[in-house]
């Protein structure tokens, strides 16, 4: 009997495992004329988190790249927007978007910073 109980336990971790561990994929696009620094800060399930940074990166006009991250509840994608696209002449925008999910870790999932009409925004998605 005592073998039955400790197969079920390991069973039952490993079967909760995903929800707590684990890595997880995300993509971000620059479809825009500029070049723009990004950053990724994640946040734990706790009303008093503090955001982590766990990547940062340039990326040029129509560039694209994938960080990996362990997984999260909250996850947070800066853009600050430089002047010209070989990220020179200083930041002209300063954007940021959240994802939060309270009951499970997010999954894979992407972010594109693009230009209506002019003016910088972020949105979760591809192009």
């Amino acid at each position: 009997m005592k073998t039955v109980s400790a197969v079920f336990s390991v069973l039952v971790a490993l079967a909760t495992l995903p929800a707590y561990a684990g890595v997880t994929r995300h993509d971000i696009y620059n479809a825009t004329s500029s070049c723009a620094w990004f950053t990724l800060d994640v946040g734990g399930p706790s009303v008093f988190f503090k955001w982590e940074n766990v990547h940062g990166k340039f990326l040029k006009p129509g560039e694209h790249v994938f960080f990996t991250i362990n997984s999260t509840e909250k996850l947070k994608i800066r853009a600050q927007v430089q002047r010209y696209p070989d990220c020179t002449g200083g930041q002209t925008a300063d954007l940021n978007i959240v994802e939060k999910n309270q009951f499970t870790h997010l999954g894979p999932s992407e972010t594109t910073l693009f230009e209506p009409g002019g003016h910088f925004k972020l949105k979760w998605g591809k192009p």
